[in-house]
């Protein structure tokens, strides 16, 4: 039974150690991320583009943000949220009519 103990503490505790060197990693490239677009806007004027032409030049520096960049600067492919505004606005406005 103590040798079964052992062997699991072994791989709980290797599991927390790639987890924590998985964080470590997160936590890192995020302070370079940070140092790294004051240089580039040192560098570059900041305007409605600038992130995409960041994300262009450094995006393979930064290769765990550079996926988040990419949902939340893409543009939806379907309109479906809109329509459904669109959708729940008019229902509104015609119960407010009756």
């Amino acid at each position: 039974m103590n040798l079964f103990n052992e062997s699991v503490d072994d791989i709980q505790y290797g599991e927390n150690r790639e987890n924590e060197s998985k964080r470590a990693a997160i936590i890192n490239e995020f302070y370079q991320y940070r140092k790294y677009v004051i240089e580039f806007n040192e560098k570059h004027k900041p305007d409605a583009g600038s992130a995409i032409v960041f994300w262009r030049t450094s995006g393979e520096t930064f290769s765990i943000l550079k996926g988040i960049a990419k949902k939340m600067l893409s543009t939806p492919a379907t309109s479906v949220p809109s329509e459904s505004c669109f959708s729940t606005s008019s229902a509104l406005a015609r119960k407010e009519r009756a």
